[in-house]
């Protein structure tokens, strides 16, 4: 199903908009005004997308997939905070503007990792047990 809002949405919208969809958002972390918002690096949280055990799956998948679980670690970011923070600027119940933050460490794995993701083999993404745990 392709959802097309005919503007775009604010958070809450959003969210009543995706209702029935079986999606899960990305936490809100901060809102209130820019002005008295905490570093940006501050705010980065754990990723909700990651289980405990994502490093050994990653290894399982790459075994599965026939290569080399050492170069598939040096092409994936190793931490497990989120990459970065997506950031709305709303008025009014209206996104305004919208902008994406990465954290260094993010974009330096992304740098380092020998060659551009879409020349390398793809591994699908699972989900995270609690976020398998909601699906019906």
């Amino acid at each position: 199903m392709r959802v097309q809002p005919t503007r775009t949405s604010s958070a809450p919208d959003s969210c009543a908009g995706r209702a029935g969809l079986n999606t899960t958002s990305a936490p809100v972390i901060y809102e209130d005004r820019a002005e008295d918002a905490p570093p940006m690096a501050a705010m980065v949280v754990p990723s909700k997308f990651k289980s405990p055990g994502w490093r050994e799956e990653l290894d399982r998948r790459a075994l599965a997939a026939g290569l080399d679980t050492d170069t598939v670690r040096r092409q994936t970011d190793p931490r497990d905070e989120a990459e970065g923070l997506y950031i709305k600027v709303e008025a009014n119940g209206v996104v305004e503007r919208r902008f994406k933050w990465i954290r260094a460490s993010f974009s330096a794995a992304v740098l380092n990792s020998e060659e551009h993701w879409m020349d390398r083999p793809i591994l699908a993404n699972r989900l995270a047990p609690t976020l398998t745990e909601q699906r019906p």
